[in-house]
């Protein structure tokens, strides 16, 4: 895969392809499959229903200030349980997943419009523009300004 991609002959992107196929194949064949209870899915369904309700809240929300407890109380948990729960099935904090999801709709906002950077930085759900900056910059290795010249 290596030697396709920095040669790049005609094709190389369909024998990539075709060799990470030949992986998936020799790992589903060498892994031997589990069988999963019927109360193991319905524990995973309610999962991913508390999940999705979260992330539906945050999506919903994001604009405006949100605390650990208020998303908490959106799915009837206590925000110690949450915040263990988040993480564990997530990989990540509430408030890193919080400030990505204003990051990334500040970037959007940024390319696709002429918005006062303060502005943008309000609608993407930031208190202040010093924390909206250092944020920023902490995620895309930028400032929004130079991002919205092009220096992505």
């Amino acid at each position: 895969m290596n030697r396709e991609f920095y040669e790049r002959q005609e094709g190389f992107h369909l024998a990539i392809k075709a060799r990470l196929y030949d992986l998936a194949l020799v790992l589903l064949r060498s892994v031997p499959a589990r069988q999963v209870s019927e109360s193991e899915l319905i524990r995973r369904n309610l999962r991913n229903q508390v999940l999705n309700k979260i992330f539906s809240y945050i999506h919903e929300n994001f604009g405006q200030d949100i605390s650990l407890e208020e998303a908490a109380a959106s799915v009837h948990l206590s925000k110690f349980y949450f915040s263990r729960f988040f993480r564990s099935q997530t990989g990540q904090t509430f408030h890193a997943y919080l400030n990505r999801v204003r990051i990334s709709h500040a970037e959007d906002l940024l390319a696709d419009t002429e918005l006062p950077v303060t502005e943008v930085a309000y609608q993407s759900g930031f208190g202040s523009i010093k924390t909206f900056n250092r944020q920023f910059r902490t995620a895309t290795g930028t400032s929004p300004s130079r991002y919205r010249a092009g220096e992505r």
